[in-house]
């Protein structure tokens, strides 16, 4: 049980019989604030409150001292607690992040050895693909909005019509339909034959929904590749935003041969410790 307040320590007034029977063990931690937060900058985000949960620090404090063995926080003034199962050989989630030469191998040097290695190149492969995975999405779903987007040639023409009076000539409306080639090019076909361009739209409409309902049903699959059980909350959501911007920025911005040459090698580096970093606690 843990609390702000010293005088909140009462064990919730459960008699010390009823401890033992149960084989309750009171273990009184104080952590002080230097303890949590070294630097000026981090102990100032605690105080405040700003980005830093105080509880998480000490619930983690806590939970990975006594990771093998099964635990139960109480906070007092909240009435919030945390529980997790003791790690044993049968049953043993933390033993595969942080192997035990005596619990796990009972000593045998090699055995650990070998598990480590192979354990930080499955991260390792583990963070290659999931941020492939990411990459390929977020890429995919930037050049299928801008595609998309230059339906939006039609609404304009036809407020410029009906609105401003302005009648444009055909060569005006050609001008405007090689500047979005894709769509553009099918726009002249249809206006050659004479036919409604709003097949042409919801077309368009359908394909720019069904890649945000695929990139919104890809959440669930990014959250299990790059991410471990436990995180802090938002952390997930702020990384695919990152991603999101990173794709988008490089496709405006990449122009240069050495731009083109070096980026994507120091963004995939940067990304791939990242990914191995939150992977590996």
């Amino acid at each position: 049980m843990y609390s702000s307040e010293l005088s909140t320590f009462n064990m919730r007034n459960k008699p010390r019989e009823l401890k033992s029977k149960r084989h309750l063990v009171e273990r009184i931690v104080i952590i002080g604030m230097r303890e949590l937060a070294g630097g000026v900058l981090s102990r100032l985000l605690f105080e405040w409150g700003l980005f830093l949960d105080i509880d998480a620090a000490m619930v983690n404090q806590v939970l990975f001292t006594f990771y093998r063995q099964p635990g139960y926080i109480f906070r007092n003034d909240t009435d919030e607690y945390w529980t997790w199962k003791g790690a044993s050989k049968s049953e043993d989630s933390y033993s595969y992040y942080q192997p035990s030469l005596k619990f796990d191998y009972e000593g045998n040097v090699i055995s650990w050895v070998a598990w480590i290695i192979f354990n930080k190149l499955l991260l390792i492969l583990k963070a290659v693909f999931a941020f492939a995975i990411l990459s390929l999405i977020n890429a995919l779903l930037i050049r299928v909005a801008i595609l998309c987007s230059n339906i939006a040639i039609f609404p304009l023409l036809s407020c410029t019509r009906s609105i401003l009076r302005a009648n444009m000539s055909p060569f005006q409306i050609a001008a405007i339909y090689r500047a979005s080639p894709h769509i553009g090019a099918q726009a002249a076909f249809l206006d050659r034959r004479g036919t409604s361009k709003t097949p042409l739209i919801l077309t368009y409409l359908f394909c720019l929904v069904s890649f945000y309902c695929m990139y919104g049903s890809c959440y669930f699959l990014w959250s299990s590749l790059t991410f471990p059980q436990m995180i802090a909350s938002g952390v997930n959501d702020v990384y695919f935003f990152y991603i999101n911007m990173i794709e988008f920025a490089a496709l405006f911005f990449l122009r240069t041969r050495s731009s083109i040459k070096y980026l994507p090698k120091c963004l995939t580096i940067l990304n791939l410790i990242f990914i191995y970093y939150i992977n590996s606690y």
